[in-house]
């Protein structure tokens, strides 16, 4: 008996249509040992099989030689003598007897089919002159009970990896099939009627493991196999630990893909992850290279691999700069250096992850390697001329060097503040009336010297009689003003610290503005100045803080006419001296004057080296004065002499007016200067060591 294990199938409607002959047999005058045997065709019956498909019996006798035979199935009568056929099963030998062929697959439930079987003879052939000749039986039929689903008994192995071969055993595979990994088509390498073998299919786009495998014929349910799954990758390590960017990483484990390109290595940034560079794959390490750039100190990854994904958020982190050098000083225009071992690779500039600061100053960076970072040394806004420490932060991360830095300038920006006028010092704090709110808020400000910033003491407006004018002085913890309002003449006492504001005696002099006004000791000086139409005034007065008096101290020689007016001039005022010397015209405006307090004279002292002292602000540390214009000057009082400090040149920036001054502050000079946009109100602070 022939099985199906042996049958070749054919659909008959792609064949040619061939001529059924049924076999004449022809005698011929001869003798009878030259008569020809004519093979014989029998079709003996149909027994239905149990597990669906059907077993057709016949006999053929009287074949010599091989030839092809077997059984032709059609669902039409008559249809097996000219091959209308849906079925053809056919085998090729010598064949003599009984044999049947089983047939699983094809046939429809319910269907009667009409059967017979068939030999092709080339004896007959010669006989008949035909180029094919089939010898048939009588056409017989039978009702189907259904084709044989395949059944699967056992896959091996039952756990896979993509892209090995597994056998799959069972029966009723027969030839026409499809083999399925949940909904991926398979690879077929070999199969037979109860054993396949296929490749375990890759697909890009899954998510999720195999859960089964199922055979497909056409037109029939497909038998799923539900006990089989794949392994799931392991991660034991990740070497090396600490990584930088770019470094290649190996992913040590088990159950990886053995092709780069069926496994995925990504990175969250962010909450999205990206895909990074596959070096090499093996089932027991993946090797890829690791981001440009880093954003936590533990990167939150994950790989995917045999449709599976791993999180290994915790076998390995960036790895941590250190700094080994920095520069003693830094200067403005200039770059610095700093050197060390595993800075980021980030391009060339910082980032919202990896930032560095000198003394907390954020810096922009010229260039960035692995082993040094060039600094881009800007004027800025600096805290101090000694910045302490160079700090990184890094992916969460603080690295500190211990060094003190010079800021080699002589002046540095300390903040985007400045007093309206020149401010005054008191137990040890600064005081200024400033400017807050875009200008609509006029109070009077501490200097805090962490911000460099003046925060109103009492968070009020000055009162509104006091609220303008640029005659002012200081003394302890009062501010004395003089209202240069066109017949008023009066003059206040406002107390900073707790809002009492005190008219006092009125100025005895003739009204005036931009005069000279001082305190020495304990006496405010008023004097000098001009009237509203140019009058120029030669008198001098102060008023004792403790009797509330006005007395005349001196009148300056030579003042007749508007040219020879004294107006905002130069003042240095010591504890007890007051100098003064400028003026906008005429020959003497480099003049340079002391009032003796005790005699109440004049005395000359070495003339200002420049042509005027006009509008210029002065202030004293000790026996010094100081003042600027173009470059810092200095008046030694007690050798009278001058010293023009050409190292500590100021450029670039507006030089301060009325509003405007240069001040100290616990030994340090400041200057406030009001610029255009975008800077506005600036505050600069002096580099002391300028003038050792």
């Amino acid at each position: 008996m022939k099985t199906a294990g042996y049958i070749k199938f054919y659909n008959i409607k792609l064949m040619k249509k061939i001529l059924v002959i049924l076999g004449i047999l022809f005698f011929y005058s001869c003798d009878e040992e030259d008569i020809i045997p004519r093979p014989t065709v029998e079709n003996q019956k149909a027994t239905l099989l149990v597990d669906g498909g059907v077993e057709l019996f016949g006999q053929i006798n009287n074949v010599n030689n091989a030839s092809s035979y077997g059984f032709v199935i059609s669902r039409y009568e008559g249809g097996t003598l000219n091959f209308s056929s849906d079925i053809v099963a056919t085998d090729y030998g010598k064949v003599d007897g009984e044999f049947s062929v089983s047939i699983r697959d094809g046939l429809l439930e319910g269907q009667t089919y009409y059967f017979n079987v068939f030999l092709e003879h080339e004896n007959v052939n010669a006989y008949l002159g035909y180029e094919g000749n089939y010898i048939f039986g009588e056409e017989m039929s039978f009702v189907s009970n259904g084709s044989a689903s395949p059944i699967i008994n056992k896959v091996t192995p039952s756990i896979a990896h993509v892209g090995e071969t597994i056998a799959i055993a069972g029966r009723y595979f027969s030839d026409d099939f499809n083999v399925y990994f949940n909904d991926k088509k398979a690879e077929i390498v070999a199969k037979s009627d109860t054993l396949v073998q296929v490749i375990v299919p890759f697909d890009y786009y899954r998510n999720e493991p195999y859960t089964n495998v199922s055979i497909k014929k056409p037109a029939q349910e497909p038998t799923i196999f539900e006990g089989f799954s794949m392994h799931v990758p392991e991660i034991t390590a990740v070497e090396p630990y600490y990584a930088h960017e770019k470094d290649t990483i190996t992913i040590i484990g088990n159950h990886f893909s053995l092709l780069k390109e069926q496994s995925t290595v990504s990175m969250e940034v962010y909450g999205d992850y990206f895909d990074l560079e596959i070096i090499e794959s093996t089932r027991t390490e993946i090797k890829f290279v690791s981001s440009g750039r880093f954003y936590e100190l533990y990167p939150r990854m994950r790989l995917k691999s045999q449709f599976q994904t791993v999180n290994f958020n915790d076998k390995f982190q960036a790895k941590l700069p250190t700094i080994t050098e920095a520069p003693a000083c830094i200067s403005f225009g200039e770059t610095a250096t700093i050197y060390g071992t595993d800075f980021p690779s980030v391009g060339g500039d910082f980032n919202a992850e990896f930032t560095l600061r000198i003394g907390g100053v954020g810096f922009s960076a010229v260039s960035i390697a692995r082993d040094r970072i060039v600094l881009d040394v800007q004027d800025g806004c600096y805290t101090d001329f000694i910045l302490e420490d160079v700090v990184i932060e890094y992916v969460g991360e603080t690295i500190t060097y211990e060094k003190d830095i010079c800021v080699n300038e002589p002046w540095i920006k300390v903040s985007f503040d400045n007093p309206q006028h020149q401010p005054h010092n008191y137990q040890n704090e600064t005081y200024g009336v400033v400017r807050q709110n875009n200008n609509s808020f006029i109070t009077v400000g501490k200097l805090n010297t962490t911000t460099h910033k003046f925060e109103s003491v009492l968070n009020q407006q000055l009162p509104a009689s006091i609220l303008y004018g640029s005659l002012r002085a200081w003394h302890e913890n009062k501010m004395y003003h003089y209202d240069i309002s066109p017949n008023i003449n009066k003059f206040y006492g406002y107390n900073f610290l707790n809002g009492n504001l005190e008219e006092l005696a009125a100025f005895p002099g003739a009204q005036r503005v931009n005069g000279v006004m001082a305190c020495v000791g304990n006496y405010v000086y008023l004097g000098l100045g001009r009237n509203n139409a140019y009058q120029p005034f030669d008198d001098i007065w102060r008023y004792s803080i403790a009797n509330n008096t006005w007395e005349f101290v001196l009148t300056y020689p030579g003042i007749h006419t508007a040219d020879d007016a004294i107006t905002a001039p130069l003042v240095f005022s010591f504890d007890n001296q007051l100098f003064f010397g400028g003026r906008s015209t005429n020959s003497n405006s480099n003049l340079f004057w002391e009032i003796d307090l005790n005699t109440f004279s004049l005395v000359p002292r070495a003339n200002v080296p420049m042509a005027s002292a006009h509008g210029l602000k002065g202030a004293t540390i000790g026996n010094k004065g100081y003042f600027e214009d173009n470059y810092l000057y200095e008046y030694e009082v007690l050798t009278n002499q001058w010293t023009i400090h050409e190292d500590i040149q100021i450029v670039d920036f507006v030089y301060p007016d009325s509003s405007q001054s240069l001040f100290t502050s616990k030994g340090n000079l400041y200057r406030s200067v009001h610029t255009s946009a975008p800077y506005y109100n600036l505050l600069f602070k002096m580099n002391m060591s300028y003038l050792e």
